[in-house]
């Protein structure tokens, strides 16, 4: 997630009169990017659970691949 999207998504839940506290700010932030975190990881462990299936073809395979490095990709920017 963005730092933009965090903080829509702290206004949409009322916290708007917070921000103008630069500590609280932050540790919003933070809070913010472990919850992103947390969900990527939860994303990628139902991706590689689901790969390790025997009935999958080549291509779901590749696929499902793809799809985790996308995700390990989205933890990296």
């Amino acid at each position: 997630m963005t730092r933009d999207e965090i903080m829509q998504l702290l206004q949409e839940c009322g916290f708007g009169t917070l921000m103008d506290y630069p500590t609280m700010t932050e540790n919003m932030m933070r809070f913010g990017a472990l919850v992103a975190s947390a969900e990527r990881e939860a994303i990628g462990n139902i991706i590689l659970d689901y790969a390790g299936r025997d009935d999958l073809s080549d291509s779901d395979e590749s696929l499902l691949s793809h799809l985790f490095e996308l995700i390990r990709a989205r933890s990296e920017t």
